[in-house]
């Protein structure tokens, strides 16, 4: 399955956006757009580093694909790495959300007559449900978390509690 990061941050995963969310009020990344920056690690493939500040919390998101098994038999997978630290002078408390969305339907889909650009869109409506720190979509393991998480308002959401003292940094990871 194809996956790619937006200058966001969003990551398109198997036709679903994965993207994060930070406080309350939720703030994304592109609501602080002049504060993202996006490079690639050691200058070239295959990690995406995703870098923005939201209020006194400094956000760095590592991602790439890898095999999961060393004979390659297996599908990739997707690993994020998700950084917080904490630049102010007070502690940082509050959610880190994991979003998962559906994306939006391809406006090009069909167009050219024989779809070698897009894989098949699994058009099932979702059903998610979060156990063990593992994000289900209709039964079938979607996002691992490494860390304890709780569901968020949405059924879709992972949502970690941060408590964040200054100068500190703290670290989440997943797989997809």
């Amino acid at each position: 399955y194809e996956k790619a990061v937006g200058w966001d941050g969003r990551i398109h995963s198997e036709g679903r956006r994965i993207s994060l969310a930070l406080g309350e009020p939720a703030v994304r990344l592109a609501d602080v757009r002049d504060t993202v920056r996006r490079h690639l690690a050691d200058g070239w493939m295959p990690a995406v580093i995703v870098e923005a500040q939201v209020g006194q919390v400094a956000v760095k998101q590592t991602s790439f694909v890898a095999f999961t098994d060393a004979k390659k038999n297996s599908g990739p997978a997707l690993f994020v790495r998700v950084e917080l630290t904490n630049l102010g002078e007070q502690p940082f408390i509050g959610p880190l959300a994991v979003e998962v969305r559906d994306a939006p339907p391809d406006p090009f889909e069909g167009s050219l007559g024989v779809e070698i650009f897009n894989p098949p869109r699994d058009n099932t409506s979702s059903r998610w449900e979060l156990k063990n720190n593992m994000l289900f979509r209709n039964c079938r393991p979607f996002l691992a978390a490494g860390r304890k998480c709780r569901a968020g308002d949405d059924p879709a959401d992972m949502v970690f509690d941060v408590n964040l003292q200054p100068g500190k940094t703290t670290i989440f990871d997943l797989v997809c």
